[in-house]
C-alpha cells in the first residue's frame, strides 16, 4: 500500500504538476476531458501492474 501511495505522490508532483503548469501557460493546448480520463486510467493501470510485480 505504501508503494502505491509513493508512486501516486511522485506522479502528482511530477507529471500532474508539469501538465497543470503547461495548461496555465497556454490553455488553448488543453486536451479534451475524455482523452485526459483515458490517460489517467492507463497510468493507474501501470501503477497497479508495477505493484503486482
Amino acid at each position: 500500500m505504501q508503494e502505491r501511495e509513493n508512486a501516486m505522490e511522485h506522479w502528482l508532483r511530477t507529471e500532474v504538476a508539469a501538465t497543470y503548469n503547461a495548461y496555465k501557460a497556454n490553455p488553448s493546448h488543453a486536451k479534451p476531458l475524455d482523452e485526459a480520463w483515458k490517460r489517467l486510467e492507463a497510468r493507474m493501470d501501470d501503477i497497479d501492474r508495477e505493484e503486482a510485480e
